[in-house]
């Protein structure tokens, strides 16, 4: 665990930067709330995700990531504010349920913000194109994020707010049965290429004792 100086320093560190945030001195606030991710992130890494919230029950990971996002946006850089937010996600098997929905409601609505923005900035055209090629995939990523990185958004905004982006519905619903086939076929590549390689090692055990009894029985005879 953390030295309590060093979760001290951290704590610091977050009320530093959220209070800075509240002045709309987001550049400011940036630099301490970096810090604060860093030494909370460490106390995760050691074993301890989501054993120190704050005050709205939420971890204080997911809470400067979070408001590390929020400064981000209001400084215009999106990509960053993404990260973050996605980012505050991570823990959430850990969170305290009831806390954290209420919590996550408020991330979801910067991130459907922050993912309209990145459709802004295409042209209709290229939106046409994204929805009707064929789909790329990385299944070392959970799905949507195993998504060429220009179509995670339209999945994602499906995703958080589906009652607003139902349109994407059936792209969303035939990239995620893509997905699926893929990691279907390469747990049964893996499978197999385990079994072979099982068959390949008692083969050479065999053959050894097989040998060694040739061996034996020649000595005795």
């Amino acid at each position: 665990m953390l030295a309590t100086d060093t979760m001290k320093n951290a704590m610091e560190e977050y009320r530093k930067g959220a209070s800075l945030m509240q002045q709309e001195r987001y550049k400011e606030a940036i630099p301490c709330l970096t810090r604060a991710v860093d030494a909370f992130r460490k106390h995760d890494a050691e074993g301890h995700p989501a054993e120190h919230t704050l005050e709205n029950g939420v971890s204080a990971l997911a809470n400067a990531l979070f408001q590390l996002g929020i400064c981000a946006e209001r400084t215009n850089d999106n990509s960053r504010a993404v990260t973050c937010f996605e980012t505050a996600y991570i823990n959430e098997r850990f969170e305290h349920f009831r806390s954290f929905q209420a919590f996550s409601r408020n991330l979801a609505s910067h991130l459907v913000a922050c993912y309209e923005r990145q459709l802004d900035v295409s042209s209709s055209n290229d939106a046409d194109a994204l929805l009707t090629r064929h789909a790329a995939f990385d299944t070392s990523y959970r799905f949507p994020f195993s998504l060429d990185p220009q179509i995670i958004p339209y999945a994602r905004l499906y995703e958080l707010a589906p009652e607003r982006y139902e349109r994407f519905r059936m792209f969303y619903d035939q990239v995620k049965r893509q997905d699926a086939q893929l990691r279907r076929s390469g747990s049964r590549t893996g499978d197999q290429s385990i079994r072979r390689i099982s068959i390949g090692v008692w083969g050479v055990i065999v053959a050894i004792w097989i040998a060694y009894g040739i061996v034996v029985l020649r000595t005795l005879i």
